[in-house]
């Protein structure tokens, strides 16, 4: 697996930001 994944995440505001799955 890819360290270098990103998760993209959709608040309720439509807003997009992404996490390193590192992070999470």
């Amino acid at each position: 697996m890819s360290s270098e994944k990103l998760i993209t995440l959709k608040t309720s505001d439509g807003e997009e930001f992404k996490l390193d799955e590192s992070i999470v």
